[in-house]
């Protein structure tokens, strides 16, 4: 009993985990991938289906590691609406403005570095232009 609380406990904490490295890359304007995004979501239907369906918990630790195989395996075909509802979930209370800036602030950093600026460099050229959002 005791080690089936364990393993929903650590089945919980790495999609929440994993939830807020999503929400953490978007702020940054890195951006989650999708094979991220589709792995939290079948985390996420593996951890319903394995409390709905009352399923031993011990199930999750060889259905997450597969989890984590099948959108290397299948990257572009795999839920998109379940991919979806992730994003939307990890990102409920963000201003979609300021990810999309952070986005363009990235790329742009990302240019300047390409043409030879340190990380630095490229952060203070941005700051001296006025298009630094701290």
């Amino acid at each position: 009993m005791v080690l089936e609380w364990i393993t929903y406990a650590l089945a919980v904490f790495f999609l929440g985990g994993w939830i807020l490295g999503i929400r953490r890359s978007s702020v940054t304007g890195e951006g989650a991938t999708k094979g991220v995004i589709n792995t939290v979501g079948l985390w996420l239907i593996a951890l319903g289906v394995v409390v709905v369906g009352e399923i031993s918990p011990f199930h999750l630790l060889w259905v997450y590691p597969l989890c984590m195989l099948i959108p290397m395996l299948f990257p572009s075909s795999l839920l998109p609406i379940v991919g979806a509802s992730v994003a939307a979930l990890a990102l409920v209370g963000l201003n979609r403005e300021m990810i999309v800036a952070r986005r363009e602030q990235y790329e742009k950093v990302q240019d300047l570095m390409l043409d030879g600026m340190s990380a630095e460099q490229a952060k203070q050229h941005l700051t001296e232009i006025g298009e630094w959002y701290g």
